[in-house]
């Protein structure tokens, strides 16, 4: 009797494991399909995600930003507006990629 509850365990432990794998393709075809975001889609991320660094009161590394994404915000800004930390950048990237699939 304890070989079956063992067996269905083993089962259950792989279909576990093929999902993930298949959220790994999904991840996969996000990270690829980002590098095909065009100038205009990157600013306006760069631009959101600014925002969203700001209101979350997170500090921004210098190196973080990034010369043709960041231009956009560099133009339209009066002062006030915040580059993006590069997690909060490439989150937003990601998010906006996995709607479109």
């Amino acid at each position: 009797m304890s070989e079956n509850i063992h067996t269905n365990e083993k089962n259950d432990c792989c279909e576990v494991l093929t999902e993930n794998f298949e959220a790994l393709d999904v991840l996969d075809s996000c990270f690829e399909l980002s590098l095909s975001l065009s100038s205009l889609e990157k600013s306006s991320l760069y631009y959101i995600s600014g925002y969203v660094a700001f209101k979350e009161g997170y500090s921004v590394d210098i190196a973080d930003v990034h010369g043709d994404e960041s231009e956009f915000l560099e133009n339209v800004s009066r002062g006030k507006l915040s580059h993006p930390i590069r997690v909060v950048r490439y989150f937003s990237i990601y998010i906006f990629v996995f709607q479109r699939l």
